[in-house]
């Protein structure tokens, strides 16, 4: 295996899914890193931060971008109309409900394209220089990001709701009181109705 140069510079692919509601926290943290990095001292390593979507995703991402700013953008080609979506379905608020199936099941089909991208990435900055830091949607981003020997994390956008959980949430554990105490009392009175 060759030596690869480190050429001083991180660089982070973000991959959102193709949901306005998984975009807008990845350009939200492409942000943040961003400003992050101008307070930082000019001795640190500089991180370039990379946003990859189709094209109407990135070109309306562009435009929520201030001129000047260094976050850059990657097009992934994507051809809605050839998976039985509306031609301008590149993300799911302009894809009806029944034919999301087809849409999630097309995303995978970015695959070649996203790989294609990471390996011009990491031959230009080196492989131990990039990381992958993809939606929760689209794991398949893993088993691209081992095959090519970059870095992989996973990014998850659902910061409003908390996680599934096995024990129930407060509002669920009072529903279930409630439905226990209905239940005893009924259990109470059909014995007392019984007794007489």
């Amino acid at each position: 295996m060759g030596h690869e140069q480190d050429h001083g510079a991180g660089h982070l692919l973000l991959f959102p899914f193709l949901a306005q509601g998984h975009l807008i926290p990845f350009l939200n943290l492409a942000r943040r890193l961003e400003s992050q990095g101008r307070r930082r001292s000019s001795g640190q390593r500089r991180l370039v931060v990379t946003i990859v979507s189709t094209p109407r995703n990135v070109a309306d991402l562009r435009r929520a971008v201030p001129a000047g700013s260094s976050i850059g953008f990657a097009e992934l080609p994507f051809s809605p109309s050839d998976h039985g979506l509306p031609p301008d379905a590149e993300s799911t608020d302009a894809v009806p409900l029944r034919s999301f199936p087809a849409f999630y099941m097309a995303t995978e089909l970015l695959r070649p394209s996203f790989e294609e991208l990471v390996a011009e990435v990491a031959g230009r900055e080196g492989r131990q220089n990039v990381c992958v830091l993809a939606d929760i949607f689209l794991g398949w981003t893993a088993e691209s990001a081992r095959a090519l020997g970059v870095q992989h994390r996973v990014f998850l956008t659902s910061g409003a709701m908390p996680p599934p959980s096995p024990s129930p949430s407060g509002s669920a554990r009072l529903r279930l009181r409630l439905h226990e105490r209905t239940r005893q009392r009924r259990h109470t009175s059909v014995a007392a109705s019984g007794s007489r």
